[in-house]
């Protein structure tokens, strides 16, 4: 409760600056990464609490974005010829398990329905 107070009155911005430039100096060049993990961190549990169930595939999306740009820089042009190679396996794999499922309709005698819906 005391904390709280604290913070909307303003006093606990200026302690979190305080405690920020410390750690800067005392940490270097780490200090940057470890900040954004936590600025991340932060905004992530509030978007949760705020998105509720849609948060989980946002953040994995997001999650993606900032593997595949990082790989990008790092394996330079082999990476277009790796990432098209994994979406059609991924798409690939999609297509075998509907046409697999079609196929197992059919000899079940399955109406058009089941097979559309599912």
């Amino acid at each position: 409760m005391f904390c709280g107070g604290w913070v909307r009155s303003g006093v606990g911005s200026w302690v979190w600056v305080w405690v920020g430039s410390w750690m800067r100096m005392w940490m270097g060049p780490w200090f940057r990464f470890i900040s954004w993990f936590w600025v991340r961190v932060w905004v992530g549990s509030w978007m949760r609490m705020w998105m509720g169930p849609w948060f989980r595939f946002i953040s994995w999306f997001w999650v993606r974005v900032w593997v595949g740009s990082w790989m990008r820089m790092w394996m330079g042009p082999w990476f277009r010829f790796i990432s098209w190679f994994w979406v059609r396996s991924r798409m690939g794999m999609w297509f075998w398990f509907r046409f697999g499922f079609f196929c197992w309709a059919r000899m079940r005698m399955r109406t058009w329905t089941e097979i559309i819906l599912f």
